[in-house]
């Protein structure tokens, strides 16, 4: 039966509160409103991506908080939309049962972090805001309205359109605006009309904050920079519980770093041998695996306008094991907490990233999709797994646990959904410097534990990062979106040791001026410095999404770019054959890879190393 939700009384409609609020009744009281997901939201005072749950979710009960919102949403919209809501609810609500279920899920810390904080959804493509140019005169606010795809993240250069949009649905004129964002008439006129640039992300809150626009429509990604800071509160030494819970969680935490080649070759065992690919203990997907080297430059990225709600986070209870007291006698809730005030590393940052959606190959040329994440969204999931894993080692006197003692990676069903979990992929690059007569050379490092947060304590291939734009501005995030120039900024610092080409908080990277972008980029329009991408796999101990690539470098070439190479970076030392001469390197041989299976090489080294090897006919020719 329909919510009791009208009257009729002396000729004009008395609304009745609905009596229980679905995610299919509030998107008929905004299509009533004639609104677009992004009015509705802030509207309603919250994230555009709970609108798009709504839709795409529509039995879905809101919390109670915003239950009272959309109460008073309707209570205070005119009769013509009250009118509206009343015929929307005819046409699309069909016979419920009288007590709908209610999808507790959306009252849990986890479902609400899901659906109301986190980067990893966006607004549904059934109703979503057209093109800032169709609406900014304020005369398009039609329900039924056009999803416009987007090839690359936001880079605010909608944002006058975007801010004159907000302004006439608020009815407010330029003066009162500019009034409101505390800036001149003259300065408002010219952001809207685009003639004036705006890419400040302090200004952009501001005026996020002040007009009610959601700080992502404006190309402004989330600040969770807080997130790394220690809270000393948190940390017990008074003897007791709490301080004991600490400890043994730094003790796991210090044997999963220093025996992390071996903890990731017996958890690889846990899997199907079809998963894992010939030679060595990495796990793929049939579909992740090219069938040869594929160039950088033939994979294409495309950006998915919906990001699915992560199933499994981690905060879910059967990660608690991983997740040690706190001084309260709580429990850390999230796993990178406890990172952060008992062990931090010296690098840690918890920077919204790009969220891998889904991998294809196709002879030779490939497509990832992406979305957002956060750094720690993974970490959270990914560390905790490699904990749990040691943790049951030791407890079964380091042999390889069985699955009944690892819940939190038991739930973890597919490891190769990319829907079920937030999914951040680390680009690792095996270096091999081309030299048909001497003999070409590749290149390691061992990561310092205490510096870096995955990985630490192996002998790893150079440089490896994780896929994330260099800042928050809204010019960083398109212009960094390229998995060629996350590399050259992994090589910049990890080969020569600058510091992180973070940019400034208005100007993106200039990678065709800047050097040593313009070096390496010339390098590689000549050929002489070429990356394939060979597979896409899982890290098996804990189970972080690895895309493995090979960059083949002509010796020339290789020495006048990096013949200021630093043997110790801020993520550890350069590994080679001679001391104190980190370009010599390692010898690419057969002698040279079969005595590398006697070190702690990571797993994810030893991948990149044997498929190399297999392809090095290809990727070095005769």
């Amino acid at each position: 039966m329909l919510p009791e939700c009208t009257s009729r009384l002396l000729g004009s409609f008395v609304m009745e509160p609905v009596q229980l609020w679905t995610g299919r009744i509030a998107c008929a009281l905004q299509a009533a409103l004639r609104m677009t997901n992004e009015s509705f939201a802030a509207h309603l005072g919250t994230a555009v991506r709970t609108v798009a749950t709504w839709h795409q979710k529509p039995d879905r009960v809101p919390s109670a908080e915003m239950q009272q919102a959309l109460d008073t949403a309707l209570e205070r919209a005119g009769e013509g939309a009250q009118a509206r809501f009343t015929r929307n609810l005819t046409e699309t609500v069909r016979v419920e049962p009288d007590s709908p279920p209610v999808d507790n899920s959306a009252h849990t810390p986890e479902g609400a972090a899901a659906v109301a904080g986190d980067l990893t959804t966006t607004a549904s493509p059934a109703i979503i805001t057209g093109t800032a140019e169709d609406t900014a005169d304020g005369d398009f606010m039609g329900w039924l309205q056009v999803a416009h795809a987007a090839a690359a993240p936001p880079d605010g250069s909608d944002v006058g359109q975007i801010i004159r949009w907000y302004r006439t649905y608020e009815g407010l004129t330029q003066q009162d605006a500019a009034a409101r964002l505390n800036t001149t008439q003259s300065r408002l006129s010219k952001l809207e009309k685009g003639t004036q640039g705006l890419r400040d992300v302090t200004e952009l809150r501001h005026i996020a904050n002040k007009l009610g626009i959601p700080p992502e429509r404006l190309g402004v990604l989330p600040d969770h920079s807080a997130d790394a800071r220690p809270f000393a509160s948190h940390v017990s030494d008074r003897p007791g519980p709490v301080r004991d819970s600490q400890q043994h969680w730094r003790n796991i935490r210090h044997q999963l770093n220093t025996h992390r080649a071996v903890l990731g070759d017996l958890a690889a065992e846990l899997y199907p041998a079809q998963q894992r690919i010939p030679g060595t203990t990495v796990l793929t997907s049939a579909n992740w695996l090219p069938d040869g080297p594929v160039d950088l430059a033939d994979i294409e990225l495309v950006w998915r306008a919906e990001s699915p709600i992560p199933q499994l986070g981690g905060k879910v209870s059967q990660s608690a094991g991983a997740r040690p007291l706190m001084a309260s006698g709580e429990r850390y809730d999230r796993y990178s907490r406890a990172l952060r005030d008992l062990a931090r590393p010296k690098l840690l940052d918890n920077r919204v990233s790009y969220r891998l959606l889904d991998v294809e190959w196709s002879g030779s040329e490939g497509t990832l999709g992406f979305n957002y994440t956060s750094y720690f969204d993974v970490l959270d999931v990914c560390e905790a797994v490699g904990h749990e894993f040691a943790q049951a080692w030791l407890a079964a006197g380091r042999k390889r646990p069985s699955f009944a003692a690892l819940p939190f990676r038991r739930s973890i069903v597919d490891p190769f959904d990319l829907s079920a979990r937030p999914m951040l992929p680390s680009i690792n690059t095996l270096t091999i410097r081309r030299d048909c007569i001497e003999g070409h050379r590749m290149y390691l490092h061992r990561r310092d534990a205490k510096a870096v947060a995955a990985a630490g304590g192996m002998y790893h291939v150079i440089p490896a990062g994780a896929f994330q734009p260099a800042a928050l501005a809204p010019a960083h995030q398109n212009n960094d979106f390229s998995l060629w120039r996350n590399i050259q900024r992994e090589y910049s610092e990890e080969f020569l040791g600058n510091c992180e080409h973070d940019g400034n908080s208005i100007d993106p990277i200039a990678y065709d001026t800047d050097e040593p972008f313009l070096s390496f980029e010339k390098a590689h329009q000549a050929g002489d410095f070429r990356v394939f991408a060979c597979a896409m796999v899982l890290e098996p101990l804990t189970l972080w999404v690895e895309l493995l690539t090979v960059a083949v470098i002509a010796a020339p070439v290789f020495d006048a770019l990096f013949s200021g190479m630093v043997a110790v970076n801020e993520e550890g030392a350069a590994v080679s054959t001679e001391a104190g001469r980190p370009t010599v390197g390692i010898p690419f041989t057969a002698a040279a890879r079969e005595r590398l299976h006697t070190e702690p090489l990571s797993p994810i080294s030893h991948a990149c190393i044997e498929l190399a090897w297999r392809y090095r006919h290809q990727l070095l020719g005769p």
